[in-house]
């Protein structure tokens, strides 16, 4: 199960940072700029919430063996740990929800530059820069992790 855990947060990682690339690079004015705010957000808004779900259920089923195996007694250093990666991961969902909601609204209007127009404009870039925010936030994370399972054996 820590090897599925393990996939999905890199999953998630990597996909913030293919977005964060593309958004960095991709001029605001151009049709592939348009592209990604209408195509590609909506797909990796929706792959980040599937990761988010199974690095939950993976992490909430670990830490459920650790209690157990460690008879529910487990060191105030670990559960600092665990605090500050849950306080990661609510930050990390909290942005891919933010992604999804606003691409889905931007997704479900036909005539969305007559409607949203400089709205619109921002949405890739303001989803770009909480994106790096959430892919720093799983790096450290992640590292946290694997420092924690290190420090576990």
């Amino acid at each position: 199960m820590v090897w599925l855990h393990v996939i999905a947060a890199a999953v998630w990682i990597g996909v913030n940072l293919c977005v964060v690339v593309a958004g960095a690079i991709i001029t605001p004015d151009s049709a592939e700029f348009r592209s990604f705010g209408l195509r590609v957000l909506p797909i990796t808004a929706r792959a980040n919430l599937v990761a988010a779900a199974v690095v939950f259920l993976t992490g909430v089923f670990q830490l459920a063996n650790l209690m157990y195996a460690a008879s529910f007694r487990l060191p105030a250093a670990f559960w600092t740990v665990i605090g500050a990666k849950t306080g990661l991961f609510a930050l990390m969902v909290g942005v891919a929800w933010h992604s999804y909601a606003a691409t889905r609204r931007n997704v479900g209007s036909q005539a969305y530059d007559d409607v949203l127009g400089k709205a619109f404009q921002s949405l890739p870039r303001r989803v770009t820069v909480l994106t790096a925010l959430s892919t720093a936030a799983g790096i450290c994370a992640l590292a946290l992790g694997i420092w924690l399972v290190g420090g576990c054996r």
